[in-house]
């Protein structure tokens, strides 16, 4: 069974499995390296050269965090369609848990970004405890 920061393989992509309902299993899907970078350059640039940084950071596309836990460090977890990893995804083993510092600017992400407002509801009670 898969909980919030586990890390799982749908259809030869890496996922963060974030929450569930009967309906809908919400995931980050974790970009390649080279994705992740250029996303990562666009939004720094975005954000450096905007008058409007609040604008930027309720877009979808900017709704990310970069990894630091291996083997996933130096790539995206987007959120920006969290809800698109199918719910079959319930039933494959978690591949590693992601590393609290991870954890917990993806819970931040979710609490402040442009996600569904259901998995902001789901993932409302989560707590990461430090370790």
């Amino acid at each position: 069974m898969l909980k919030f920061g586990d890390t799982f393989k749908y259809r030869e992509k890496d996922y963060v499995y974030l929450a569930k309902t009967e309906e809908i299993t919400y995931a980050a899907e974790i970009l390649n390296k080279e994705y992740s970078e250029w996303l990562n350059n666009v939004h720094k640039k975005k954000i450096a050269n905007s008058a409007i940084v609040e604008r930027i950071l309720s877009m979808p596309l900017y709704c990310f965090v970069m990894l630091k836990t291996e083997p996933f460090q130096g790539r995206a977890a987007h959120l920006g369609k969290g809800d698109t990893a199918g719910s079959e995804c319930a039933f494959f083993e978690p591949i590693k848990s992601l590393e609290e510092i991870d954890l917990k600017q993806i819970l931040d992400e979710i609490r402040k970004g442009p996600v569904p407002k259901e998995l902001k509801q789901l993932t409302k009670g989560i707590e990461i405890q430090s370790s």
